[in-house]
C-alpha cells in the first residue's frame, strides 16, 4: 500500500486545538474544526528547511500534474509520496506544509501534505520512513490522527514504501505532462481489454502506430491507472499489467 495505516492512536485524545495557516499570503488561525473548509489550493507552506553543507536530507520542488504547479518538498521520500498522490485522479487539490496545528498542551505540529479529495473530503498525510520514526513522530503523528478523527478528516502515514517502488514511481512521473496524455481512443482501446494481462512489451505492440511513440502512451497508461503493474519489483518489458475497465482519465498538464 503506498499510503499505510496510520499508527495506533489508542487512549490519545486531541484536547483544545487550533490551526494556523497562510491562505494567499494572510495568516489566520481558526479552530481545528474549521480545517475541513480550508482552501486547499490556496494555502502556502508554513514552513522551510534551509540548505547547508553535509545536509542529509535533499528538498527541492516537485511539478504536480493535478494542480499545475511546483509544490516544496522536503525530502526525497516527500517527493515520493508527492508523486503517489498526484498520479491519484481523485485528489483535485495539493498543498505542503500546509498549515500548523497547535494543542492547549502546547504541542506543535505541521504535516506535510494536505489534500482535497473529489468527494470534497481532506486529506492530511505525514511521511516519514518507518524506520525514522522514533517516539517524538510516534507521539506527534498519533495526536495529529486523533485530532483528525475528531473532526472528520481522513488523515494516511506514508511511511512504508520501498525503494524500488519510488525508483518506479519517479520513472513513470515522466510522463505525467499532457503531451503523453492518453486521448479518448487510446483509453478506450485499452478499456476494451479490462481484465486482460499482458506484458509491457506486448502492451506496447498494440498500441500501434501514431505520432507519438507506443511505449510512451503505454507508460503514461500506468502513471494514470489504465494499467495496473506491480510496482515493488523492477519494471521491464515482461512485467505484466493488467488493463482497466472504468480507468480513470489521464491527469496531464505542462510544466
Amino acid at each position: 500500500m503506498l499510503m499505510s495505516e496510520v499508527l495506533p492512536t489508542t487512549e490519545i485524545r486531541a484536547g483544545q486545538s487550533s490551526v494556523e495557516a497562510d491562505i494567499g499570503g494572510r495568516r489566520v488561525t481558526v479552530d481545528a474544526a474549521d480545517m475541513v473548509d480550508l482552501p486547499v489550493s490556496r494555502l502556502r507552506q508554513m514552513r522551510s528547511s534551509p540548505s547547508w553543507k553535509g545536509k542529509r536530507n535533499y528538498s527541492g520542488f516537485y511539478w504536480a500534474a493535478t494542480t499545475r504547479r511546483h509544490h516544496w518538498f522536503e525530502s526525497l521520500y516527500e517527493q515520493a509520496a508527492l508523486m503517489s498522490v498526484d498520479r491519484d485522479p481523485s485528489n483535485l487539490e495539493i498543498s505542503t506544509q500546509p498549515f500548523t496545528l497547535r494543542w492547549g498542551t502546547g504541542r506543535v505540529h505541521t504535516p506535510d501534505i494536505c489534500v482535497r479529495l473529489d468527494d470534497a473530503r481532506l486529506l492530511v498525510i505525514d511521511v516519514r520512513p518507518r524506520p525514522r520514526i522514533d517516539s517524538r513522530a510516534r507521539e506527534s503523528f498519533a495526536w495529529t490522527s486523533a485530532l483528525c478523527e475528531q473532526i472528520g478528516v481522513t488523515y494516511r502515514l506514508f511511511a512504508d514504501t520501498e525503494s524500488q517502488e519510488i525508483t518506479n514511481l519517479r520513472f513513470l512521473s515522466g510522463y505525467r505532462f499532457s503531451r503523453w496524455s492518453l486521448t479518448q481512443r487510446e483509453q478506450d482501446q485499452i478499456a476494451a481489454s479490462h481484465e486482460d494481462v499482458r506484458t509491457i512489451q506486448t502492451w506496447i505492440r498494440e498500441m500501434g502506430s501514431s505520432d507519438r511513440p507506443a511505449a510512451g502512451l503505454v507508460y503514461s497508461a500506468l502513471w494514470s491507472g489504465h494499467l495496473d503493474v506491480d510496482l515493488t519489483v523492477p519494471l521491464s518489458m515482461r512485467s505484466l499489467a493488467l488493463a482497466h475497465l472504468n480507468s480513470a482519465p489521464a491527469v496531464g498538464g505542462t510544466a
